[in-house]
């Protein structure tokens, strides 16, 4: 008999996560990070995802269609980000990719400098 891991959680609690988990899902992430190392990719991926999470609230699983993201999108690329969607939002993001993890990298650094400032 397998105690322990995912066998004592009922499958629907596998399928469908509560919404208090959902919410959780940043800090969570963010006490497991001291976990992540000295990984620069890890960490890369990390800011990345706390990123996202944070700009694409209320359209975390439909991005191009959060008004942030297409504001930021459009102001970055002009009218090759009019009418986003799901496909050219994926190929942009791609195609952007180091671009992003600039900005990406920026944007961490400003949320801990608010941190400290206002801790």
């Amino acid at each position: 008999m397998v105690s322990g891991a995912c066998w004592d959680v009922p499958p629907c609690k596998l399928l469908f996560p509560s919404c208090e988990e959902i919410i959780a899902l940043p800090q969570k992430l963010m006490s497991e990070q001291r976990g992540l190392g000295e990984s620069p990719i890890a960490q890369e991926m990390f800011k990345t995802v706390q990123y996202y999470w944070n700009a694409a609230r209320g359209y975390r699983l439909r991005p191009w269609k959060s008004p942030y993201l297409r504001w930021r999108f459009e102001t970055f690329l002009g009218k090759e980000a009019a009418d986003l969607n799901a496909s050219k939002f994926l190929h942009l993001a791609w195609k952007y990719r180091e671009q992003m993890e600039r900005f990406v990298d920026w944007a961490a650094e400003r949320r801990r400098y608010q941190s400290r400032r206002h801790a």
